[in-house]
């Protein structure tokens, strides 16, 4: 059995979650007390909307899932033979575009009597020098922020759109391979099943989100991941080998 799935989408809003951080939370609108990251669901301008109209959080362009199982019959009719075949091999692929993103203008403390706007984007500068790919310690830069990007005039939004910059795309494969075994002490219908999973069976390594303001993108998952890797597949991990005995009756 062989299944493939692509799907093409494209996602467009002004905000993607109206409820991010604490809506509560007045030190979140306070410059003085600002976090790091602009992760607030509010706009960058009060009654100004349209200005953060641009891809979804959460857009990914193109997705292909593969999925297949495979019977793997004996070779043979001896018994060296059948107990070579008769294992079931079984493969789970995915292969996706990246999130989009946008750069930050970095929060300075503004003049005297001068609002600042959270969440303010950067300037374009060069676009031929705002792509690139410059491998760093434990990832890549992909925003050549320096040169093709710049502050934005004091109270500016900044011309870069929001989510303008696609992100690392993320591709994985897990892999098993089975077998039951006749088991009589269970019943007519007992067998034992032995199996061995592999997740991230190719042990690659995909860059993760950029940093919002230096476009450095690092490889593998910024966040932990405490469980079992069964828990959330297609999750990007180093290889991990599961093996199972099941008792079947």
């Amino acid at each position: 059995m062989f299944q493939a799935s692509y799907t093409y989408s494209h996602s467009i809003d002004n905000i993607s979650d109206p409820m991010l951080s604490d809506a509560f939370n007045l030190a979140a609108t306070n410059p003085d007390t600002i976090g790091a990251a602009h992760s607030f669901g509010m706009f960058t301008r009060q009654f100004d909307s349209r200005a953060d109209r641009g891809n979804s959080d959460f857009d990914i362009r193109q997705n292909l899932t593969l999925y297949s199982v495979w019977d793997l019959p004996a070779p043979g009719r001896s018994k060296w033979m059948k107990a070579i075949g008769s294992w079931t091999a079984a493969g789970m692929a995915a292969i996706r575009s990246g999130l989009p993103y946008t750069i930050f203008a970095p929060l300075v403390s503004p003049p005297l009597n001068q609002a600042v706007l959270v969440g303010a984007r950067a300037d374009v500068k060069d676009l031929r020098a705002l792509n690139s790919s410059i491998p760093v310690t434990g990832g890549r830069t992909l925003v050549n922020v320096a040169n093709g990007l710049a502050q934005p005039p004091a109270g500016g939004i900044g011309t870069l759109g929001r989510n303008a910059l696609g992100g690392p795309g993320f591709w994985n494969v897990d892999l098993s391979l089975t077998r039951s075994f006749a088991f009589a002490a269970l019943g007519e219908s007992g067998r034992i099943q032995f199996g061995a999973s592999a997740f991230n069976a190719f042990n690659h390594s995909n860059l993760g989100f950029p940093d919002i303001y230096t476009g450095v993108a690092l490889y593998g998952p910024s966040q932990n991941q405490t469980q079992f890797p069964a828990a959330l597949p297609q999750f990007p991990t180093p290889r991990r080998i599961q093996l199972q005995l099941k008792l079947m009756f």
